[in-house]
């Protein structure tokens, strides 16, 4: 089935896992992120069950969702053993 015009297809999406401590400023990183199944809400902060540690450098409002296409993601498959 083709997608309309305008929509998006969404074939995974990954939200935080743990916070990894990281040294300076911000002290946490919310980087280690993780497939989850199932839809999603966005929402003013970004998906349901993420986290941005940095909001001010990395995330805000309707500022933490970040797509990827087909094809910027296949050169990393081999590197991830899949899509």
């Amino acid at each position: 089935m083709t997608a309309a015009p305008g929509t998006v297809t969404v074939r995974a999406v990954c939200v935080v896992d743990q916070l990894l401590p990281v040294p300076g400023r911000v002290g946490v990183s919310a980087i280690d992120k993780r497939p989850v199944s199932g839809p999603v809400p966005v929402r003013e902060y970004g998906l349901h069950g993420d986290v941005q540690a940095d909001r001010e450098h990395h995330g805000g409002v309707w500022k933490a969702v970040y797509l990827l296409s087909d094809s910027d993601v296949a050169p990393w498959e081999g590197e991830f053993g899949g899509p």
